[in-house]
């Protein structure tokens, strides 16, 4: 079988990046020697990335086995792991990430909270938020203030790339939350 995570190999520098840390406004030296945690690796192109940047240990977090399989396949390493179940995990990590994920989360407060409780430094948070229609998204001042409950610091860094064409369901900002 080949997977998605395959052709990540085979990417130029620039397409590395453009889905990785330089969308996310995160520098390589950020990650160096730093352990990352990613919530919804899928196919583990942001892991792949951070090893490659320096990082002391990576884990990817990811429900789908079809992406486990993707992770395996470029030695990124990836656990099995329901994010809605982001309380029962204790391990602390100095940067986590959660990429285009949270959106699906069913407790969204009980999850900030457990993800405040395992990061050491920084919180990288993209997501789509609410922009019209029957979406299930937060509104972005609703975002914002569940994220300054729990950190000292957030930062609205800005808006992602859309993966899809439409902008008016699929707009993503980006938050980096400091401890």
């Amino acid at each position: 079988r080949k997977g998605v995570g395959r052709s990540f190999t085979q990417a130029t520098q620039e397409q590395r990046e453009s889905v990785s840390y330089s969308k996310l406004h995160l520098r390589k030296d950020k990650v160096k020697n730093k352990s990352v945690l990613d919530l919804g690796c899928n196919s583990g192109w942001i892991g792949k990335y951070s090893i490659e940047a320096g990082c002391q240990r990576y884990l990817g977090l990811e429900k789908n086995w079809r992406y486990l399989d993707d992770c395996a396949d470029i030695g990124v390493p990836a656990a099995k792991f329901d994010l809605n179940e982001m309380y029962k995990w204790k391990e602390k990590f100095d940067i986590v990430l959660c990429l285009a994920t949270f959106h699906y989360i069913k407790d969204r407060e009980l999850f900030i909270k457990s993800v405040k409780n395992i990061t050491n430094e920084l919180f990288v948070l993209e997501t789509p938020v609410y922009n019209g229609g029957d979406t299930g998204l937060m509104r972005q001042e609703d975002l914002e203030k569940l994220l300054n409950k729990y950190f000292s610091e957030v930062k609205y860094i800005g808006e992602s790339v859309s993966p899809t064409l439409d902008v008016k369901l699929s707009k993503r900002l980006i938050y980096h939350c400091l401890v």
